[in-house]
């Protein structure tokens, strides 16, 4: 072997095998830089699904606060709705039993009827010696006729009482409108011994009092009440009136059906005998729940009490009601007035024409499969979907061991926001659901539960963004019990959630990375997945309220290690191209070599290290290395690149653009697609969370009690500022009764930033100007008008000007015009600020008219207490006078007294005569002119309501009873100046004859005209 031979091994074996250790060296540490790269790209995308989750789970809380909000205002808006009803309901009852206390008061102090009764004493006496009813029967009867008895049944017809009885004082029914059965016989003994009417006659006998409802043998058991009242002669107990009444005007009062909704209704209770039950017929059990028949529950004992309140229950038909309850004030009777509303239709509102309700708009507005209302007890009373739970009770019923039970029994304890996992539920054809609850809570006290059953859409659109995830990328969620929270990209026939828990052998994930995630550890490891495939992965522990799930982003290792496999054989020509370097520029040229390949070498031990040095390289030659140089420097600044670009999506900034190193730069291309999707969902995020921030705040703006004013000028001052816009005038609709106009009219009652001016039109018919036409077209105008189409109406210290730009809002309440919002802004406002103020239009409908409601149903409870406080003034005129009528007629009893005992004297007789017609002419005007002011007030009260036409027809009735007394008086007078009567002994006898002469008659035509 020659020299240069020799030299020639020396210098390949000098040269290549340098080069083959460095180009390996070389090659082993850039696997590694890529391996770490990719490791670092699965940690990013690892840890923004997680932010994702945690945000998405994060709004699901803050959407169930404000669907929360909603249906407390509308229970608390029927609430005050059903109190006003039974308010208006107890008020009727009360004024129906004062006027039968008044109208047996007024008829026990009758003059008349109290004389008649007096006449009774001694036949009553002589009765007590026979057997015979019918004779005193007829005895009654006789005593009774024209024209008192006929005055009595007109009485008792003008009232609508069933009977009017008249007893004496030892039981004796002397006397009835209707004589029936009981006529003659004693209602201490005998038939009627035993019944409410005796019982009513004990209670007579001390003072006016009133029995209860109760079967009434004599009218075929109907159901009758008795009002009592003792008659009094000369301060002597000579016997009791009874009237008796049924309970149909009872029933009319609470049947009416005005403002009770498709189930509401009105009821009475009350107590007898240690026992409750109704006191008048309800609407919608009929048959089933007539007068009579038993009723109890907690709301009736608080009520029976004294206690007023409102209570959510399960209803005697077996749904959920919203009832209010109150006492009665009804001297002598326990009674109460529960008021109650099926609670499905107080919450659950449709608009008109609408074929589904709120809620199922809310759940397929934001992707849920279903929402269930609660109550305490477990009865589902409400569900948008009606699927086989509905109705049932999901704490005790067939499905009391679900997860969804379980999930309200926390609610329950902890009477606070819970979610609970994925896991089999049977109504939902027994697949995966996962649900969250959270409690409407009153003084610390559960109302009711609403609940809401996710969609797996919205979870598995984060999870298979497939942005920076390759060909075999994905990223899933794990729970505890190793099956899937997501649906699978590689697998998703026996990994999507479905398959996993419908066959747990084939869907289950037990791999090294979900049992150190679901150990609440983070990292990445290269393992072997669900599919026995080596994969590159990334995990974590997400934990959503008690829940912990395993997060996992996993990639195929020959997808993530292609780059390397490329470098590889990149490295391999290289060498041996270095090689026959070597050997052509031996041993001086491998020294030359040797240095750049150090330097580059101790570059990429730094980038497998993860740690970028700022050196650069120092070798500028055009050759192998040169290229390997330059190949590292980029892989460098690539790999910086990167990590800014990471550290910038993880701050969450998603603007800059990712420059790609070469068209085959996947990694670029990843990281480019993966920020222009996290772009987009930024962007959509904001403006979600803008609109969702103005619905809630202009929501809270608008709740409490506020007069229609105050209302619109928080709405228009809100909207204004909100949008940015720089004026805004809010418009009402008023009919035609509240204003000068012929016709309903829009009226401006509040602005923002407005400048007033005269020369502008503030009131609107339908239809005219743009305004008009906005309400008549029920939609939204967009206009841009000229400058000279507008007055200045934007003004400030320096200057003035009009919008450019003006959108015409109206607002709806059920399809019926309330107002119309004009904005004007000096920019043309965006979409969603467009989209903003058409979807608050309809809360502002609902707003302004509970507004409206709450101030007239406020004029009515004002009017209302006016016309019972005028109703009460009447009552003590009527009751003034009838004592000065009373007072009359025993003065004039005592001068009729005085003819009799004066009768061995006929002058001195018919001188008292005459005396007594002058009194009576003067008390006859006394009592015309008294009759003039009565007519006076009569045509003073004839616009009032229903209240105070009764209370007219009650003084024309009195009037008549008065009328009646006066004419048995004047006929008593003439009766015995007539037959020549004389009191001798207690009896009236006939006094021996006398010549009177006919000037010295008296008239009795002047007594009846006295009347």
């Amino acid at each position: 072997m020659n020299i240069r031979t020799k030299l020639l091994i020396t210098a390949l074996a000098t040269g290549f095998i340098p080069v083959t250790i460095i180009g390996g060296f070389a090659f082993f540490e850039s696997r590694d830089a890529f391996l770490n790269q990719a490791f670092s790209q699965l940690e990013s995308v690892r840890d923004i699904k997680k932010t994702q989750l945690q945000t998405f789970f994060a709004e699901r809380e803050s959407d169930m606060h404000v669907l929360l909000g909603m249906v407390a205002t509308l229970k608390q808006n029927a609430f005050q709705k059903l109190q006003a009803v039974q308010n208006s309901q107890k008020a009727q009852l009360e004024r129906y039993f004062q006027e039968r206390l008044n109208h047996v008061r007024i008829l026990s102090q009758n003059h008349a009827l109290i004389e008649t009764l007096e006449q009774f004493q001694p036949v009553e006496q002589a009765h007590n010696h026979k057997t015979d009813d019918h004779d005193h029967k007829a005895t009654s009867s006789d005593t009774l006729e024209n024209p008192l008895g006929e005055e009595l049944k007109q009485y008792q017809q003008a009232y609508g009482y069933d009977d009017l009885f008249l007893i004496t004082k030892t039981g004796q029914i002397v006397y009835t409108v209707k004589q029936g059965t009981e006529l003659g016989r004693n209602v201490l003994n005998g038939a009627l011994k035993n019944s409410h009417l005796s019982q009513a006659f004990k209670k007579g006998l001390n003072s006016i009092a009133i029995q209860d409802f109760a079967p009434y043998a004599p009218a075929n058991n109907q159901y009758i009440a008795f009002i009592t009242a003792p008659v009094f002669h000369e301060d002597e107990l000579i016997g009791v009136w009874a009237l008796s009444f049924l309970p149909d005007t009872i029933n009319a009062i609470m049947q009416k059906p005005e403002g009770m909704g498709e189930t509401g209704e009105s009821y009475l209770v009350g107590q007898w005998d240690d026992q409750t039950g109704y006191r008048s017929n309800r609407v919608v059990k009929g048959k089933e729940a007539l007068i009579g028949y038993k009723k109890s529950g907690a709301d009736i004992d608080k009520a029976l009490m004294g206690q007023s309140g409102i209570a959510v229950k399960t209803g005697s038909t077996g749904d959920l009601e919203l009832g209010a309850y109150a006492p009665l004030q009804i001297p002598g009777l326990n009674w109460c007035i529960i008021t109650t509303i099926n609670l499905k239709e107080v919450l659950v509102s449709k608009l008109e024409n609408e074929q589904e309700d709120f809620f199922a708009k809310y759940i397929r507005q934001y992707d849920y499969y279903d929402l269930f209302l609660i109550h305490p007890e477990g009865k589902i009373f409400y569900t948008v979907e009606h699927e086989s739970d509905y109705l049932t009770n999901i704490l005790t019923g067939q499905y009391a061991h679900s997860g969804f039970s379980q999930l309200i029994k926390q609610v329950l304890q902890s009477k606070t926001f819970e979610i609970s996992d994925f896991a089999p539920y049977a109504p939902s054809n027994d697949e995966p659901a996962a649900f969250i609850a959270q409690p409407l809570l009153h003084n610390g006290e559960i109302e009711l539960v609403l609940a809401l059953q996710f969609s797996d859409h919205a979870t598995n659109k984060i999870m298979q963004q497939r942005a920076g995830m390759g060909k075999s990328g994905e990223t899933y969620l794990v729970g505890s019990d190793k099956l899937m929270r997501s649906n699978s990209f590689l697998d998703p026939t026996h990994h999507s959630i479905i398959a996993s828990f419908a066959n747990p052998t084939l869907g289950t994930v037990d791999t090294q990375a979900t049992r150190s995630a679901l150990a609440g550890k983070t990292g990445k490891e290269m393992i072997q997945d669900y599919r026995e495939q080596p994969v590159i992965s990334a995990y974590t522990p997400i934990t959503i309220g008690n829940i912990t799930w395993a997060l996992i982003a996993e990639i195929d290792q020959a997808e993530a290690l292609n780059a390397m496999t490329q470098l590889e054989w990149l490295l391999v020509f290289t060498t041996l191209f270095i090689g026959l370097i070597v050997l052509i520029f031996l041993n001086s040229a491998s020294k030359r070599l040797t240095k750049p390949l150090l330097q580059i070498n101790e570059h990429l031990k730094m980038l497998a290290q993860g740690k970028v040095i700022d050196d650069d390289i120092q070798y500028k030659k055009e050759d192998e290395i040169g290229e390997l140089s330059n190949s590292t420097r980029l892989l460098k600044q690539g790999i910086t690149r990167s990590i800014a670009q990471a550290n910038a999506i993880a701050a969450g900034d998603y603007s800059q653009e990712i420059q790609l190193r070469s068209k085959h730069d996947q990694l670029g291309q990843a990281l480019t697609e993966m920020t222009q999707v996290l772009r987009e969902s930024t962007s959509q995020n904001l403006k979600q969370d803008w609109l969702k921030s103005g619905q809630a705040h202009l929501n809270e703006l608008m709740s409490g009690e506020q007069n229609i004013e105050t209302l619109a000028k928080k709405i228009i001052t809100f909207l204004t500022t909100y949008i940015e816009a720089t004026v805004g005038l809010f418009y009402l609709l008023k009919a035609a009764a509240q204003t000068a106009e012929q016709k309903p009219a829009l009226h401006r009652i509040a602005s923002y930033a407005y400048t007033q001016n005269d020369n502008i039109q503030h009131v609107f018919l339908i239809g005219e100007g743009l305004i008009g036409q906005a309400a008549l077209e029920h939609k939204t105008l967009l206009r841009m008008p000229a400058p000279e189409e507008y007055s200045p109406i934007i003004q400030s210290g320096l200057s003035q000007a009009v919008p450019r730009y003006v959108i015409f809002l109206p607002f709806l309440y059920e399809n019926t015009i309330k107002g119309v919002i004009e904005i004007g802004a000096s920019s043309q406002l965006n979409e969603t600020q467009q989209a903003f103020l058409e979807q608050m239009m309809v809360n502002i409908g609902i707003a302004v008219h509970t507004a409206q409601s709450r101030t007239e149903m406020q004029k009515l409870l004002e009017s209302s207490q006016l016309q019972t406080e005028t109703l009460q003034k009447q009552q003590l005129e009527l009751e003034s006078k009838q004592s000065e009528l009373q007072q009359n007629n025993e003065e004039l009893q005592s001068q009729a007294e005085e003819l009799q005992s004066q009768s061995e004297e006929l002058q001195t007789q018919q001188e008292e005569l005459r005396q007594t017609n002058e009194m009576l002419e003067l008390r006859t005007r006394d009592l015309e002119s008294q009759k003039a002011d009565i007519q006076d007030k009569n045509r003073a009260l004839e616009h009032t309501k229903a209240e105070m036409e009764r209370a007219h027809t009650e003084m024309k009735k009195a009037r008549a009873a008065i009328e009646t007394k006066a004419k048995v008086s004047v006929a008593i007078a003439g009766r015995i100046i007539k037959e020549g009567l004389v009191h001798v002994n207690g009896m009236l006898v006939k006094k021996p004859a006398y010549d009177v002469n006919e000037s010295d008659k008296i008239d009795v035509t002047e007594h009846k005209n006295y009347v």
